[in-house]
C-alpha cells in the first residue's frame, strides 16, 4: 500500500454449510474436497486481502 491509497480495511466473516451445498447438488461431497478457488472477477480492478481462512466441522451451540 503507498500514500495514494484511500482504502480501508473491512472485516467480514463468511460461512458456508457444505452439508447445504451437498443437498442442493447431491455429486457434491465434501469429504472429497481439495481445492476451494475463490475468483474475484464481477468489479473493476482493486486488491482483496483475504486472511485467516479455515475449514472446520460444524459447532452446534
Amino acid at each position: 500500500m503507498d500514500k495514494k491509497d484511500h482504502s480501508e480495511n473491512i472485516f467480514q466473516t463468511f460461512t458456508y454449510d457444505l452439508e447445504q451445498l451437498r443437498i442442493g447438488n447431491p455429486n457434491f461431497s465434501p469429504q472429497l474436497l481439495t481445492k476451494i478457488k475463490f475468483q474475484f472477477d464481477q468489479n473493476e480492478s482493486g486488491v482483496v486481502i483475504l486472511d485467516q481462512l479455515g475449514i472446520t466441522k460444524k459447532i452446534n451451540l
